[in-house]
């Protein structure tokens, strides 16, 4: 990674201040006893993806293909969604709409169990940023907050939500926004309530997904869509809807279910080079806890986890032996 100063490696604001927010996240971690060297090693793996993503960010923002959300709208937007009625499961019409400055709502919303959040799924939202045709502003991620039977072992919503925010809310402002509008809501209702959230604007809505999940939901998009358009056209709403596949795995082969999503109207862009970190799932039931983006607030609240040792599995004997029970 090269050594330039950050200020000579961005030019626009709001790129220079996530950069710097990344750098001190990541620097401060020397001041912390109870991480080792490897755990060190691994979180400044992060910190080269997460400052090379955000130069292509900075790039594209000069170049005028991406235009930030400044403060004034990022507060707008948390106002409506606090007295948002579907988004706290209300059945109750919204009495305005968000107010800012754009025609066009260019997004990409980042859905999830994210049990829990971490780096694998911000270098996912960064390369989707720096990457996507066409490019999007901001992307939204909403944790998913409906039961599931595929993961019922899964944490309590406002838990995993609490650590996606200490995460992301102050480093990655404007460009990744933790939206909370997923309690007791599946991918569907979520994209329903962010479409009645956003009543009155033209949105482009990209699903960015992972190739290990995207089957799934391939199979389920033209009858989303069935759900998705009357209430867009209720609430005065021209919604395009694009997906955007991260690989999981050079062995995911989605070809013949990309080109069939396509032939439906839906564009999909396919980025091919794989992200090989685990996922929430593997962190989850592996104890990888290394990988969650270190802040000062999310290692204050998990520090238990990583001063003794607990982010490294007992079972596979990497655990601190000299922790008591």
């Amino acid at each position: 990674m090269t050594s330039r100063p950050l200020e000579e490696r961005f030019a626009m604001k709001a790129t220079l201040r996530v950069a710097r927010r990344v750098d001190g996240v990541f620097s401060g971690l020397q001041n912390i006893p109870f991480l080792r060297s490897e755990d060190k090693t691994e979180f400044r793996y992060f910190k080269r993806l997460f400052l090379s993503a955000l130069e292509k960010i900075d790039q594209r923002i000069v170049g005028g293909e991406i235009v930030p959300w400044s403060r004034t709208e990022i507060a707008a937007l948390y106002e409506q969604i606090q007295y948002c009625p579907p988004c706290h499961n209300i059945q109750k019409p919204m009495e305005h709409c968000l107010l800012v400055h754009r025609r066009i709502l260019h997004i990409g919303v980042f859905i999830g169990s994210f049990d829990p959040f971490q780096m694998t799924h911000l270098e996912t939202a960064l390369r989707f940023l720096a990457k996507s045709v066409p490019p999007a502003d901001v992307v939204f991620v909403i944790p998913e907050g409906a039961y599931s039977s595929m993961k019922p072992g899964r944490s309590d919503y406002d838990y995993r939500f609490d650590i996606l925010r200490r995460q992301i809310e102050d480093p990655f402002r404007p460009f990744i926004l933790p939206i909370n509008i997923g309690k007791k809501a599946d991918t569907i209702e979520i994209i329903s309530r962010l479409i009645q959230l956003l009543c009155g604007y033209k949105l482009e809505i990209t699903h960015i997904i992972g190739s290990d999940v995207f089957p799934f939901a391939a199979q389920w998009y033209h009858k989303d869509l069935a759900i998705w358009e009357p209430i867009a056209k209720q609430h005065n709403v021209e919604i395009i809807f694009r997906v955007f596949v991260v690989k999981r795995s050079d062995e995911h082969d989605i070809k013949e279910l990309v080109n069939k999503t396509r032939s439906m109207g839906i564009p999909v862009q396919v980025d091919p080079k794989p992200i090989g970190t685990p996922s929430s799932t593997h962190v989850r039931e592996h104890g990888v806890f290394t990988i969650i983006f270190p802040t000062i607030d999310v290692i204050e609240k998990l520090e238990v986890v990583f001063r003794y040792g607990m982010h490294r599995h007992w079972l596979n004997g990497d655990a601190r032996p000299d922790y008591e029970i």
